[in-house]
């Protein structure tokens, strides 16, 4: 079964980035004839950039203060019996909160080429008004997913609309580099957990051996809520709840092998001591994992602090003078390399402008990436980077600005007395004195950082939120790059709505009444979500 799924995001401000996202091998509950394939193609029947405007006045002018939006359109297609495919989009928010909602359900031909999916994202894009507003497409690594990626470059480049110079315009899911790493571990090392994955197989194929296995733990003292679990082969996180589950009941396999003679897949203890170390390492990548697929809270500034972990670990294991633990950890350090530096500047220019961790963070994980000799060079590459795009901002910031003061020039002085415009011109022809000015970026990483480090509840937008004033252009590039999905991971949930909805009961619905279903329910949640809090805030006013 495959599958590919796209999202596509925006900021409706006019000087605001979009986000795209991708993601490759994604399970929906569907038929086992059903394949699942993904693109893009909006059908939304009303298009929104033709809908009223209620940030805009009567006379057509745009009301200042208005919140800029993050806008993802998420993509699924279901194939059954190779004849019918349809497709689904959700849509995300952001105004200084992250937020989410299913916008579309649609239909879309094949093939599934790069061509294909760069036509099909354009027509959306342009469909909704928000062509000009693409800021970065976030993908796994499939080869059509990356011709995609240069076709729209291309293309937003030839119209110079290539946001943030194009340095971030094609992100690799990070979660999906995570799980290529995992799965080149795995494999050097399958052999060693044989014993244990036939076990677990041998158990779970019958319900009385199964009932004597829990008899067995039982009487051992061992807690039976926890069910044994079988891996899956392309989820390597599954892997990790095998040997989790297989871990805890260790005792019970040992006295079920002792009570079953056709039991022959009890491990050793060289094997089980295997076993915990594998499954420790898996541990730091899944935390890794959820931690980067969060929907709540921005991610790209996250990604340091998690990732020189997974760094720590394969290092540790690659110095280690276990050979079980070094023959898993080459393959993982080679693919870890291999895409690290195409993620490297994004992460760190997001950690550089989170106010608890600035450059340090990056000085301080990069001591784990890189010798000694190369620490100051990539320090240095990254801060002139930064540096380069925070002029770029301050250019389009001060034009901004020269385009509405020069529209509002002042004439109070029109009617004032000789005297006074005497004086005015004598304070106009006066020489000014040259002081030099900090610039808003070095005023920022002068400041100490903020004390909020182990504060796990710092919403580090709402920091941003209340420093526009005072950093109106690094708030500006804040809010585009936080925006930045770094992971498909979290928008898999929506996905579980295609099988509820699409089961062997109900496959015959027609596309416009699936729409229906599939967007009406994640309409109803936001709306209670908000209602909520609605709630929670006339409480805190009573």
């Amino acid at each position: 079964m495959s599958s590919l799924k796209e999202s596509i995001g925006g900021v409706e401000t006019p000087s605001d980035t979009i986000e795209l996202s991708d993601e490759e091998s994604v399970d929906l509950t569907a038929p086992e004839n059903e394949d699942i394939i993904n693109d893009e193609d909006p059908t939304n029947k009303e298009n929104p950039a033709n809908d009223e405007d209620p940030a805009n006045d009567q006379d057509g002018r745009k009301r200042k203060g208005r919140s800029g939006v993050w806008s993802h359109f998420i993509t699924v297609h279901i194939k059954a019996n190779g004849k019918m495919v349809k497709k689904y989009k959700c849509m995300h928010y952001f105004d200084w909160k992250l937020r989410k909602a299913i916008i579309g359900f649609n239909e879309l031909s094949s093939p599934h080429s790069g061509e294909v999916i760069s036509d099909s994202i354009l027509e959306c894009l342009i469909k909704w008004g928000i062509q000009d507003k693409i800021g970065t497409i976030t993908l796994d690594n499939a080869s059509n997913n990356d011709r995609a990626a240069a076709f729209l470059k291309n293309n937003f480049q030839g119209r110079g609309k290539l946001h943030f110079e194009g340095l971030f315009f094609h992100v690799r899911c990070c979660a999906h580099i995570l799980n290529l790493v995992v799965q080149d571990g795995l494999g050097t090392i399958d052999s060693c957990l044989l014993k244990i994955k036939e076990g677990v197989k041998y158990l779970k194929k019958s319900p009385v051996r199964l009932l004597k296995f829990g008899e067995i733990a039982t009487t051992l003292g061992i807690n039976t809520r926890r069910s044994l679990c079988t891996d899956v082969k392309t989820r390597w996180n599954s892997t990790h709840r095998m040997l989790e589950s297989a871990i805890h009941y260790k005792r019970a396999f040992q006295g079920y092998a002792l009570r079953d003679s056709n039991f022959e897949w009890s491990p050793t203890d060289d094997e089980w001591t295997r076993a915990e170390k594998v499954c420790k390492v898996l541990e730091v990548y899944l935390h890794a994992t959820e931690f980067f697929s969060g929907t709540s809270y921005p991610t790209p500034n996250l990604f340091f602090i998690e990732i020189f972990k997974v760094k720590k670990v394969i290092s540790s294991a690659f110095a280690s003078n276990d050979e079980f633990l070094k023959s898993m950890s080459v393959p993982m350090h080679a693919k870890f390399e291999k895409y690290w530096e195409e993620i490297s500047v994004l992460m760190s220019i997001a950690s550089i402008l989170d106010p608890r961790f600035k450059l340090e963070s990056v000085t301080w994980t990069f001591q784990w990436l890189y010798s000694s000799s190369e620490l100051k060079s990539r320090v240095g590459d990254v801060t002139l980077k930064l540096q380069s795009l925070f002029e770029k901002y301050s250019n389009a910031f001060m034009a901004t600005r020269a385009a509405t003061s020069s529209s509002t020039t002042s004439t109070s002085f029109n009617h004032q007395t000789g005297e006074e415009e005497d004086f005015f011109a004598y304070l106009k022809s006066k020489p000014i004195a040259s002081t030099p000015k900090k610039s808003e970026l070095e005023a920022y990483m002068e400041e100490p950082n903020y004390i909020g480090l182990v504060d796990k509840d710092f919403d580090v937008l709402l920091w941003w939120s209340q420093s526009s004033s005072k950093f109106p252009i690094l708030s500006k590039m804040a809010h585009d790059i936080f925006c930045i999905p770094i992971t498909t991971v979290a928008l898999e949930s929506a996905f579980s709505a295609g099988g509820r909805i699409l089961d062997d009961y109900r496959s015959s619905l027609s596309k416009d009444n699936v729409e229906t279903l599939v967007c009406g329910a994640t309409l109803v949640i936001r709306n209670l979500f908000i209602c909520s809090n609605l709630q929670k805030k006339k409480k805190i006013w009573k």
